[in-house]
């Protein structure tokens, strides 16, 4: 199994206009795979859609709200990117796979038109750069689990993994996978989760009088503003808006080393808001109090 193992590190920290659109191509895609429902029917009808997967280890992968850029070098992978813009209304999907095969929850992005390039090199070998937003979930549809997944299933492997293996795993049908609301008591807790993750956003002055040391830092923040803004443009800007938003953004500040597998799991896989948020702040509160720095105080930074 071939992973995406190549992410291209944005190195300027405004990010393209483009970037900001919300949701320009999954309301397309959700409307070209939906039948029609008709005014009389009584209940709504899960629809599941299909979704070109690309295989990614779960520190690597993008979560909702990040912008990332991808380098392809697989020829099958470009050709995924290219079918995702002229078939699938610019939409793929992020999977992650464990020990025990598939996760049934995968990562929703669009593919930025406007930043996937073709790039020719020596004796005509290419690559390709694309530019990506994640905005979402996905869950894998029921009826199409594979056996190890759903246990006393009686479906047939030709449902879902009937195809050749590589194919099978490269598209799938899943339905949509969203949080719960929030109850009063729970919104409460997640507030005061949010005023702690506000003073960790705080520069300490020794951080403005020396920007060029801390450029990773500063990134990493802009790399939050930018996950939180974009998720809040999304929704009517109430109290719980903000308070999901934080709970992906809050994943943008971790380093490489914090950002294990187990962690970025349940992340994706909960759809508990306010456990998402309790979970990326005692992250960032453990990667702080043990990583050491030499550019700064650790007693004394996010303080």
């Amino acid at each position: 199994m071939a992973f995406i193992n190549e992410v291209v590190t944005t190195t300027c920290y405004r990010t393209p206009s483009s970037c900001y659109r919300p949701l320009f191509g999954v309301p397309e895609w959700k409307a070209k795979f939906s039948p029609t429902q008709t005014t009389n029917s009584t209940q709504s009808r899960v629809t599941p859609l299909p979704l070109l997967l690309f295989p990614f280890e779960p520190t690597q992968i993008p979560l909702p709200g990040q912008h990332t850029k991808l380098k392809f070098r697989h020829g099958k992978f470009m050709d995924m990117i290219d079918e995702s813009l002229t078939s699938y209304e610019s939409v793929v999907g992020m999977s992650m796979f464990n020990e025990d095969g598939l996760l049934p929850i995968v990562v929703l992005c669009e593919v930025i038109e406007e930043e996937v390039y073709v790039n020719s090199g020596y004796r005509g070998f290419s690559s390709m750069e694309v530019g990506l937003r994640a905005v979402g979930r996905m869950e894998l549809w029921d009826e199409a689990k594979p056996p190890q997944v759903k246990s006393n299933t009686s479906v047939s492997e030709d449902v879902f993994y009937g195809r050749k293996p590589l194919t099978a795993i490269q598209l799938g049908q899943f339905i949509d996978y969203e949080d719960y609301a929030l109850s009063e008591i729970e919104a409460g807790k997640c507030l005061e989760y949010l005023k702690s993750i506000e003073s960790l956003l705080i520069l300490p002055s020794q951080f403005l009088t020396a920007p060029h040391d801390n450029l990773e830092l500063i990134g990493k923040q802009a790399l939050y503003a930018d996950a939180y803004s974009y998720l809040s443009s999304l929704s009517t800007g109430d109290q719980y808006s903000k308070i999901f938003a934080a709970s992906w953004s809050i994943f943008a500040l971790l380093d490489d080393e914090s950002k294990v597998s187990p962690i970025i799991i349940q992340a994706i896989s909960t759809n508990d808001t306010g456990e998402r948020l309790r979970l990326g702040l005692a992250a960032l509160l453990e990667s702080k109090s043990s990583t050491p720095s030499n550019n700064y105080d650790q007693n004394t930074a996010f303080q």
